[in-house]
């Protein structure tokens, strides 16, 4: 079995899910100010969870470290917010480790961080719109 490209369709994967649900989630929050709901977070999470284990276990087979059990993938995808840091941590040292797993927090945070962000322009231009209304009716009333 190719390790390498099981663990790059993970990644791939995990980007796309991710993706496709924030541009879904931010697209849904501006048109009907909606968020999606829970069940389609909690597929994401599980999807998510799937892949990013899939990822460890390739990753492990391919750097030929030695795994836990006969079932190491179901041990990560149960243990997956223990496990993942340790094995970042130990396989790649603490900067490396610890940037990957900053991608992979982002990952799972990417769709609620799209809906603030969508909000936040939102608020900007609305504030933004009503003070340049306040400035022209100063500025008709005073000249």
């Amino acid at each position: 079995m190719d390790f390498d490209r099981v663990g790059r369709f993970s990644v791939v994967g995990a980007v796309g899910v991710t993706t496709l649900l924030a541009a879904y989630a931010a697209t849904l929050f501006y048109l009907r100010s909606e968020t999606p709901n829970d069940g389609l977070f909690r597929l994401h999470r599980f999807l998510l969870t799937a892949l990013v284990a899939t990822w460890v276990v390739a990753d492990a087979q391919k750097s030929g470290r030695a795994h836990p059990s006969f079932d190491h993938g179901w041990f990560v995808f149960i243990a997956l917010p223990i496990y993942v840091p340790y094995y970042l941590i130990s396989t790649r040292r603490w900067r490396r480790g610890l940037a990957i797993l900053s991608g992979i927090i982002l990952l799972f945070m990417l769709p609620w961080i799209m809906e603030w962000v969508v909000w936040l322009v939102e608020t900007i231009i609305w504030f933004t719109h009503t003070l340049v209304r306040y400035a022209k009716l100063l500025i008709s009333h005073v000249g």
